[in-house]
């Protein structure tokens, strides 16, 4: 019993270190869009879509770091603009953290405008912004503080003398990204991007001495689409993420089969691995598997730990899944008159 609660300090001293807060991270970055880039609201071929991601960390020694994120894009006057393209969406993540359930929730409203240029060689510009109400909370009862000790083990009937908050409330905060996609030719469909998040640097804070901030993070990525025979695509991708003193980068790719092409959307299977690198350390070895039907896309992934966490984890990560439907309203003649957005 004593060396479990120690542990549990020992994990507590570790959890006061975040509470400057770092922002959650996924796997699967391309299929959580608006947190990646508000440029990316609205790039995607269709009307409207709706996306779903779920992953859970670190089950194999302490309670589960579990994050779920949900978002919904709507495409505007796509007829009136022709080859433009003006999107709105909504993003909602929940963040949970470790034996006190150190949570993170963010609601942000997304716009996105896509100009298309060029004739000769097709590509475009894209801008987006984005307003953030964001909240941090703490479940109070799980925490257990260094004078809590009483020389022998941790008594959890002795006052800490710590005035810990059970949340911060809601803080406004704001992002902007830019976008830039080039088609040089029908086999070739590659876009680069960059975000800056938390210009607001909202305060927030759980203990009454500290007056913590968000940091800047400062978001570089880029994929593409390379058509390498009839039925048989690579769909390679890129992140780089640095936030206060962390930093974070994640490139693979997938190798993509297509079965049955169709106008209302292909049917397609992928293979893809990954790595991760945090800092300067190898991270994680990330492998992932993704179904294309029509107009939906499911994609798995299974983070394979090889830090040196991997000793307790026993190489044991994360896993991860996305849901994402894109719907339409438009005809597919409207559809045309915009360059195809690569598959993210």
């Amino acid at each position: 019993m004593r060396n479990s609660r120690l542990v549990i300090l020992l994990f507590l001293v570790a959890l006061a270190s975040v509470l400057k807060a770092q922002d959650p991270q996924f796997s699967q970055f391309n299929a959580n869009p608006l947190f990646l880039n508000p440029a990316l609201t609205g790039f995607f071929d269709g009307d409207y879509r709706i996306i779903a991601n779920y992953r859970s960390q670190w089950g194999s020694f302490t309670n589960t770091y579990r994050t779920a994120a949900a978002s919904a894009e709507l495409s505007l006057f796509k007829a009136q603009l022709k080859d433009d393209n003006f999107a709105v969406g909504l993003h909602f993540y929940n963040d949970v953290a470790g034996t006190a359930a150190f949570g993170t929730n963010q609601l942000t409203l997304s716009l996105g405008y896509r100009k298309q240029l060029g004739r000769k060689v097709k590509h475009t510009l894209g801008i987006g912004g984005q307003f953030n109400l964001i909240g941090q909370r703490i479940d109070t009862e799980e925490l257990i503080f260094d004078n809590q000790y009483n020389g022998i083990e941790v008594d959890p009937d002795i006052l800490s003398g710590e005035n810990v908050a059970g949340g911060s409330g809601l803080k406004p905060d704001a992002s902007v990204g830019l976008l830039y996609q080039i088609m040089p030719n029908k086999f070739v469909n590659v876009y680069l991007g960059a975000a800056y998040a938390h210009i607001l640097q909202p305060k927030i804070s759980l203990l009454s001495s500290a007056n913590y901030s968000l940091e800047p993070k400062y978001t570089f990525h880029a994929g593409g689409s390379f058509q390498a025979t009839r039925s048989m695509y690579f769909l390679p991708s890129i992140m780089y993420a640095q936030q206060g003193p962390s930093r974070l980068a994640n490139f693979g790719t997938y190798l993509q089969f297509v079965m049955e092409y169709r106008d209302d959307g292909d049917v397609a299977f992928a293979l893809g691995a990954w790595g991760r690198i945090s800092n300067t350390t190898p991270d994680a070895v990330i492998v992932g598997a993704r179904l294309d039907f029509v107009r939906f896309m499911i994609g798995l992934s299974y983070d394979v730990n090889i830090s040196k966490l991997n000793t307790v984890s026993d190489s044991r990560g994360a896993y991860e899944i996305s849901l994402i439907y894109s719907g339409l309203f438009t005809t597919v003649g409207k559809r045309r008159l915009s360059i195809p957005c690569p598959q993210l």
